[in-house]
């Protein structure tokens, strides 16, 4: 496996199901339950207005992200964005982690990827306890 393989294969975090964005912010608060950690995250929604005949305005659903900050108790610290299901912009697939271009694993801090197991097994254990 090549530098970048590792490294993407180590930062994205893949869901067992794909959730929407009311249970993206469930598993937040659980990560930071059982990691523990704490979490600063930012939610987004973006959808759209549209006008039709006779007055009428319909809602576009449009597509959901989460923005989050990790910080366990030993102080190792990462963000990561969401990404979105390729059948549903509106539910979320999974994570994925920050990551330097150009950087093997061996760049990142043991702290750091330690994180991102430990996040990964949370997670798991997540959709595992909730089905």
């Amino acid at each position: 496996m090549s530098g970048i393989e590792e490294v993407i294969e180590s930062t994205r975090v893949p869901f067992s199901r794909s959730i929407n964005l009311d249970k993206g912010k469930k598993l937040l608060k659980y990560i930071a339950a059982n990691l523990p950690a704490s979490i600063s995250f930012r939610c987004e929604y973006q959808g759209s207005f549209s006008d039709h005949d006779e007055g009428k305005v319909l809602e576009y659903p449009g597509s959901i992200g989460l923005v989050a900050t990790v910080i366990d108790k030993k102080g190792a610290s990462d963000t990561f964005v969401s990404f979105r299901a390729d059948y549903g912009p509106s539910l979320i697939a999974g994570i994925v982690f920050s990551s330097v271009p150009g950087w093997d694993l061996e760049n990142y801090r043991i702290e750091v990827r330690q994180l991102w197991d430990d996040v990964r097994k949370v997670v798991n254990k997540y959709f595992e306890v909730h089905p």
